[in-house]
């Protein structure tokens, strides 16, 4: 029989163990902080590195152009013909993402260094942009208005030759804009940032309450911002913690400072307080084609359980007549497989008017496995299934079991078994659904009221597990509409369906720059490890494995 992954008299005990240990892994493998920028970074000992070893994703650097060199200080009297942009700057970055096999910190695939032009505009830049192509491997690029992601963006901040950079058909930075350029149709890749000078647009300086009408702007701002794609930050803000937790909580991009230690110690302090862990990418396991009706079959993907010996694996069958599936890998060899028709019968397809043919995110009670299946629309009707399943018996022995129906599309399912309860998510989760485990309707919660101390975030549930007692995780994409740019739409969240707070959030992103959302299909969390699976089956289908808790 298979193993279920908490033992159900233990599982209290063992996610406090889960929280506490995300607690102690963050000190020990959370390295970056994406939120911390380095304002006039070259002024300290080790320009760039002391940023680095304090977890920073952001520095800045002023450059003039001097006899024909790019050299960087605040000023003329500063300045020294060995501190070059590309000694102080981007020969070390090359080095570090040569040695972090990509990214600047292992962790975080994304470095921005802002350019500040203090000598003429343009032909600084004219200067630069020859510099920069030479850095084309590390630096994302912009060509014929298409865009090749590469770990390190850079910013054009100062004085800002807006026609020349504007009209280059290949070029390798963008430009920082200004609030006045909120409204602005420029592309992001070309005006990725919005930044400001705080004391022209707030007199709050972080003594006191912040002033609700000039929190409301702040938040305006932000939300406008990343509505078009762009990151905000903020300069001259007095260095205080107050003023940091205001920016903090306005979801600001970048928290400007010129105090490295000091905003390191808060922006830790936070992320303790929130709880946030950070899975760690390990590897992938490639998933073989399937042969369906004598031919290579698309499957579209939707579901994953895991155990010690198989992955488990729902999908529809692409080719028509379409049909829901569920499929057996063999965890050492996947090319053994084996896989089921779940499609529910010809009654349901009449009552449904089309087929149900889109079977959805799974979890295991320790003897069956809960699976919606649903049409291929919104608002569609569907079947809750149960199927025994063991470790040991061939999957082909599994007779699913109706056990009720909906009248929605339900995504996914959780089930709990000492609460004796099933979660269900519709398409969007719009709606979050609790159940008996015979199927008479306990709660129905918008999605506003999901997860109350987060009210405004809109995560899409695909796939869901429970940890018992009322806690599940989560796994999906987030479809907030001021989602930072810099973060990852692949969401983790740990929610207790009993009070609909949030315990636990992970941003994922995935092995490389071009990986996409690598939550946006099947996930299950087995132990120390949780599980991806984003590609179609036939179209090089891969399952992806994170630590996401400290191991020995």
């Amino acid at each position: 029989m298979i193993h279920y992954i908490f033992q159900f008299t233990k599982q209290v005990a063992l996610f406090l163990l889960v929280v506490s240990t995300v607690h102690a892994d963050t000190a020990t493998t959370r390295k970056s902080y994406r939120r911390a920028h380095a304002h006039n970074d070259y002024r300290h000992k080790k320009p760039l590195l002391d940023a680095l070893e304090q977890g920073f994703c952001s520095v800045e650097a002023d450059i003039f152009l001097i006899n024909g060199k790019l050299l960087v200080g605040h000023s003329i009297l500063e300045l020294d013909p060995e501190k070059t942009l590309t000694s102080l700057y981007l020969d070390p970055l090359r080095k570090i993402i040569q040695k972090n096999r990509g990214r600047v910190h292992p962790d975080y695939p994304w470095f921005t260094l802002m350019i500040d032009i203090k000598s003429e505009s343009v032909s600084t830049y004219r200067s630069l942009a020859i510099v920069l192509a030479q850095y084309s491997d590390i630096l994302t690029s912009v060509k014929h208005g298409k865009v090749n992601l590469n770990p390190v963006r850079v910013i054009i901040s100062g004085n800002r030759a807006w026609d020349a950079v504007e009209s280059e058909t290949i070029r390798h930075c963008g430009i920082d804009g200004r609030i006045n350029n909120l409204n602005s149709k420029k592309p992001a890749h070309l005006m990725p940032m919005i930044s400001d000078n705080w004391s022209h647009h707030f007199h709050w300086r972080g003594n006191g309450p912040f002033p609700e009408k000039e929190k409301k702007k702040l938040i305006q701002i932000v939300k406008q911002a990343h509505q078009a794609g762009r990151v905000v930050r903020f300069w001259n803000t007095p260095e205080n913690k107050n003023l940091w937790i205001a920016l903090h909580a306005a979801n600001v991009d970048f928290i400007n400072t010129d105090q490295l230690a000091k905003l390191n110690s808060f922006l830790k302090e936070k992320n303790s307080k929130e709880m946030l862990f950070h899975p760690v990418y390990e590897d992938f396991q490639p998933i073989p084609d399937v042969i369906v009706r004598d031919k290579k079959a698309h499957i579209h993907t939707q579901g994953l359980y895991v155990t010690s010996k198989y992955y488990y694996v729902t999908g529809r069958l692409n080719e028509s007549p379409r049909r829901a599936l569920l499929l057996r890998f063999l965890r050492t060899d996947p090319s053994q497989y084996e896989y089921i028709d779940i499609t529910p019968g010809e009654e349901f397809t009449k009552k449904n008017h089309g087929a149900l043919d889109h079977p959805g995110g799974i979890d295991f009670d320790g003897e069956h496995l809960w699976i919606p299946v649903s049409g291929s629309w919104r608002e569609s009707l569907s079947v809750i299934l149960k199927i025994p399943v063991s470790d040991d018996v061939p999957l082909s022995n599994a007779k699913p079991e109706t056990v009720f129906e909906v009248n929605d599309h339900i995504g996914a399912i959780a089930v709990d078994t000492k609460k004796k309860k099933l979660y269900g998510a519709n398409w969007d989760t719009r709606i979050s659904y609790s159940w008996t485990l015979k199927g008479k309707l306990i709660e129905k919660t918008q999605q506003a009221k999901l997860i109350l101390n987060h009210p405004n975030q809109k995560i899409a549930v695909q796939d869901w597990k429970s940890l018992g007692n009322g806690v599940v995780m989560m796994g999906g994409s987030d479809k907030s509409p001021d989602r930072s740019p810099m973060t990852s739409r692949a969401l983790i969240e740990i929610i207790d369906m009993n009070s609909h707070k949030r315990l636990g959030q992970a941003r994922i992103f995935g092995p490389d720059l071009h990986s996409g959302n690598i939550a946006h299909e099947g996930f299950a969390v087995d132990q120390n490890y949780l599980y991806f699976i984003p590609e179609d089956i036939g179209s090089g289908a891969r399952i992806y494995r994170y630590r996401w808790k400290k191991t020995d």
